[in-house]
């Protein structure tokens, strides 16, 4: 379904939406905790609803967030309105997800990427579907107090190895992190 919606129009997308807001909306026999909020979540992570659905999306969102009973409903409502957000802010995705990623957005988890840095050092930071190398450059300035000022001195490379050779790539700051991980 990622892939039909990632390589399909607009008013796809948004009747995938529909369809899903019209399964959770007022249905007494739905456990707030099933997998149609799953759903709606890993689709969210991943492509948008458009910009003349997106706003009717996020109101039936924060809709349930402020008036639902069931609190479980209210938790999913918040985490697909942020990840919407965000995803919309970020542009969509451009690869197929790995399976860990989409279990990790199932259990409402952020994602471990372990960054190698030139002196030889690791360090693991945790990211989202929608974590781009600019946000990720973000994190490692704050955690090691680098200055923001000399961000534009920092890159991000991805390391591969093929046949016993190390092949090294600069990785644009607008990319996401999982793309890179899932290519």
């Amino acid at each position: 379904l990622i892939e039909i919606l990632m390589n399909n129009s607009a008013e796809i997308k948004d009747e995938c939406f529909l369809q899903l807001i019209k399964q959770t909306r007022d249905n007494p026999y739905l456990d707030p905790n099933t997998n149609e909020w799953k759903l709606m979540a890993v689709l969210a992570s991943y492509v948008t609803p458009s910009e003349y659905f997106i706003y009717h999306f996020l109101n039936y969102l924060n809709t349930i967030f402020t008036e639902e009973k069931f609190e479980a409903a209210r938790i999913w409502a918040m985490f697909i309105l942020q990840r919407t957000l965000a995803t919309n802010k970020n542009t969509e995705r451009m690869v197929l997800p790995l399976k860990e990623e989409i279990i990790a957005i199932e259990d409402r988890k952020k994602m471990k990427v372990e960054v190698n840095f030139m002196n030889g050092a690791r360090e693991v930071f945790f990211i989202e579907s929608f974590t781009t190398i600019d946000s990720l450059k973000d994190q490692i300035i704050a955690k090691y107090d680098l200055g923001e000022e000399h961000k534009l001195n920092y890159g991000i490379f991805e390391v591969c190895r093929k046949d016993d050779v190390f092949e090294e790539t600069f990785v644009d700051d607008h990319v996401k992190i999982l793309d890179v991980l899932s290519s």
